[in-house]
């Protein structure tokens, strides 16, 4: 198996703590559960995240048989992107990190990692705890939606 960050590695298996139900979590317990993780990174900042937060609750909805959300808030202020995540509805698993994403000294396994440089990005991983899409906005958001369908 190759690790990596493209369209066809595997994913590094990730551990975290969720930041609202404190429950410790991996990348593979979420992708192996209903069979397809989608990780959202994102920001309070970030307008065109904001924007298609709507289309990612309805995701949620119509999918939650077969899809996990990890969204990934790297922001400066915690509380306001838990906030964020309450009066939106976004019941899903979530993590934040602390940073500025304009500030390119500051270092995250997770941003570093998956080479992460545009808001919103996608990446869609199957249970096998493959990356099958990489993708960045609407048309990315887009894009997972008709691979779930297929």
């Amino acid at each position: 198996e190759e690790y990596g960050i493209n369209i066809g590695n595997y994913i590094k298996n990730y551990q975290f703590e969720d930041l609202i139900s404190k429950e410790k979590s991996s990348i593979y317990n979420l992708s192996h559960e209903k069979g397809f993780l989608l990780i959202d990174f994102w920001g309070t900042w970030c307008e065109p995240c904001k924007e298609i937060t709507p289309d990612i609750v309805l995701l949620n909805s119509e999918y939650s048989d077969k899809l996990n959300i990890l969204s990934i808030a790297y922001d400066k202020n915690q509380e306001k992107v838990e906030d964020y995540i309450t009066s939106n509805n976004m019941n899903w698993n979530h993590l934040f990190i602390k940073g500025n994403a304009k500030n390119k000294i500051e270092k995250n396994k997770f941003i570093e990692g998956l080479r992460i440089e545009s808001y919103p990005t996608f990446i869609l991983i199957d249970s096998k705890y493959k990356i099958i899409f990489r993708g960045v906005g609407k048309d990315g958001l887009e894009e997972v939606k008709k691979i779930i369908n297929q």
